[in-house]
């Protein structure tokens, strides 16, 4: 089995639940050639022999470009955190987002 159709339809399903997406069985008929187009190209690309390939580097790539890090105080801080619903010892509660573990 090559690896491009290693992805059918019921791994489309399970990946879309574990996302929490609906599909419908429409979108999942279009996605998945898709998908196992793009898995197609990763065999290719897998195929590769990286030890005869000679390595390819790209002038300043080494060097890290970073923002400054520095804290922003807010005028009205005390009225946002007011403001809030939930806090607690501080900190401000928000919704979880990601769904419990079975």
């Amino acid at each position: 089995m090559s690896s491009s159709n290693i992805i059918d339809a019921d791994t489309v399903r399970k990946v879309a639940d574990l996302a929490q997406l609906e599909m419908s069985e429409e979108e999942i008929d279009i996605l998945l050639p898709r998908i196992q187009e793009f898995m197609g190209f990763v065999e290719i690309i897998k195929g590769v022999d990286l030890d005869t390939t000679p390595t390819v580097g790209v002038k300043g790539a080494a060097e890290q470009l970073l923002r400054p890090d520095f804290q922003i105080d807010f005028d009205n801080s005390d009225n946002i955190i007011k403001n809030f619903p939930e806090q607690e010892q501080g900190y401000l509660n928000v919704p979880r987002v990601a769904a419990e573990e079975p």
